[in-house]
């Protein structure tokens, strides 16, 4: 692996692989509700667990218990966001263009802003991203994150929506752009 990113794709690639893990860390916690929810039953009538699970072929063995698997996943997480940080610095320093950091930069954009962008623009690179959207939203005809799926990517309760709101909404500044 290089120390710094060739080109776009490659640094593409790897904010997309970090946010199949935070997926793939989303799908784990869901399959350890849907245990408890008698609702739940329902699900995997059009997408299965194996469809989903087939998805992450990088990911770490998903018969784990869950609570091994998601430590394992924070883990690949948090050494992806590393590894990203410092090859941006180093690309950077080699003049490497790396567009999606640098509209990130023109327009102000948190990194909760860049990973709500690269959401979006996940189902447009990949189908297999609308596939787990559409998992994670439990509706076959939603192939793209909505609130309720962000929010819980992000790690809030839904008492903290309203914060998403405030990049999501009306005033939001991704709003104000389109």
């Amino acid at each position: 692996m290089s120390a710094f990113y060739n080109n776009h794709l490659e640094y593409l690639e790897e904010h997309f692989k970090l946010l199949k893990f935070m997926l793939l860390k989303q799908v784990i916690q869901m399959r350890a509700l849907e245990e408890k929810d008698n609702m739940s039953k329902y699900r995997g009538y059009v997408i299965t667990f194996k469809e989903i699970e087939q998805i992450f072929d990088d990911a770490p063995n998903l018969d784990d218990e869950d609570e091994l698997l998601i430590e394992e996943i924070d883990h690949e997480i948090t050494m992806l966001k590393r590894t990203i940080g410092q090859k941006i610095v180093l690309s950077n320093k080699k003049n490497v263009p790396l567009y999606l950091e640098r509209i990130c930069r023109a327009f102000g954009f948190s990194e909760r802003e860049k990973l709500l962008l690269l959401m979006a623009l996940s189902v447009e690179f990949d189908d297999k991203y609308r596939k787990l959207f559409s998992y994670l939203n439990d509706n076959i005809s939603i192939v793209y994150p909505t609130v309720r799926v962000v929010n819980s990517i992000f790690e809030h309760s839904f008492n903290e929506v309203p914060e998403l709101m405030d990049i999501l909404g009306e005033r939001g500044f991704l709003r104000r752009l389109f």
